[in-house]
């Protein structure tokens, strides 16, 4: 977005850096759009079955991104239009600031995840090495190897480390993209040439869009044809890849754990791996991950890492505390998973 070239660097910082919308502003607009999309989900009457609003649950936290983004966008857009009345020195922007603007989507579209046919001996002599060397509490290894009622680890985490240290636990750490083998861009490719998602619901999806239009009009932001276009387009290859990828994850059913552990629901594979899994009647438990930089009244971390767990673990009591009283509007159900402290 930015030709940081062109930044007027001095003792006193950039001197022509602009960027027409404050922190504040940006923030009260994502808060809003979190806190009214959960309620649209928490009093909705559909079937808790319904494929629909399983996929718009799912994309709900990078779609109140996206709009975010978008947002941010058609302000300065009219700023950079009217730049000589504002004085505003446009060179520092790209001719096309929209160019990343499918940022997440671009990443969920061109996974390439293909099995590696390594050999067996070495990887599971290189997993041991790994394991003695980091001494972190986990045994890492291939999800061949895995036991359904083994305790799953998908990502590296200190607090998952402690947490299993201190209940001398045994946890096995697995990749991830061992649960979507097989995923590469040109399957993506053509499952997104289809039409539409096979789950969609045009009234459903309409009464969800007006969450975001609404809090937009409030603060003078009209969308226009363009835009809607954008957004539905984006939300139909979204929803496809998730089915895309759903269906990878079907062909590891036998594999699924009873006991998953996750270190970011903010990842879209961790989010469907948990979701699957509390489907077959394993249990999720999730691990904060953000060092204390969540320790706010105003954190939205809860709309992010409780959404699919039964279990998440924290630092303190005093971050069980904030919690508990930020998911009050940010969940999708009525009932806050069990939130437990290490200390």
């Amino acid at each position: 977005m930015f030709k940081h070239q062109n930044f007027k660097l001095s003792r006193n910082g950039v001197e022509n850096y602009f960027w027409p919308i404050s922190r504040e502003e940006v923030k009260k607009l994502f808060q809003e759009l979190i806190c009214e999309s959960s309620l649209y989900f928490r009093t909705s009457t559909a079937d808790p079955d319904n494929k629909f609003i399983e996929h718009l649950k799912i994309i709900n936290l990078y779609f109140v991104l996206k709009v975010a983004d978008l947002y941010q966008k058609k302000i300065l857009n009219s700023e950079i239009t009217n730049a000589r009345k504002n004085n505003i020195n446009i060179d520092i922007f790209e001719s096309d600031i929209n160019r990343n603007k499918n940022r997440y989507l671009d990443i969920v579209k061109n996974r390439n995840w293909q099995k590696i046919n390594k050999n067996r001996i070495l990887l599971n002599l290189r997993n041991q090495i790994v394991s003695l060397y980091r001494n972190d509490g986990f045994k890492r290894v291939e999800l061949s190897k895995v036991n359904n009622n083994d305790i799953v680890l998908t990502g590296v985490n200190p607090l998952a480390s402690e947490f299993s240290k201190i209940k001398n636990l045994s946890v096995s750490l697995v990749k991830i993209t061992d649960y979507f083998q097989g995923a590469n861009p040109e399957d993506i490719e053509i499952f997104l040439d289809r039409e539409n998602s096979e789950y969609f619901e045009a009234e459903k999806f309409n009464r969800y869009i007006e969450i975001f239009t609404n809090s937009l009009k409030k603060r003078g932001i009209e969308l226009s044809d363009e835009d809607f276009s954008e957004l539905n387009v984006w939300h139909k290859e979204f929803s496809l890849c998730i089915s895309y990828y759903q269906k990878l994850l079907d062909n590891q059913t036998y594999n699924l754990p009873k006991k998953l552990w996750t270190s970011s629901a903010g990842i879209l594979w961790n989010k469907l791996l948990a979701i699957e899994v509390r489907k077959q009647g394993g249990k999720v438990t999730g691990f904060d991950h953000a060092n204390g930089s969540t320790l706010s009244i105003e954190t939205v971390f809860p709309f992010i890492e409780l959404q699919e767990v039964d279990i998440f673990v924290t630092h303190s009591k005093t971050f069980v505390s904030y919690f508990r009283e930020a998911a009050k509007n940010q969940l999708y159900y009525e009932e806050c998973p069990s939130i437990i402290s290490i200390k």
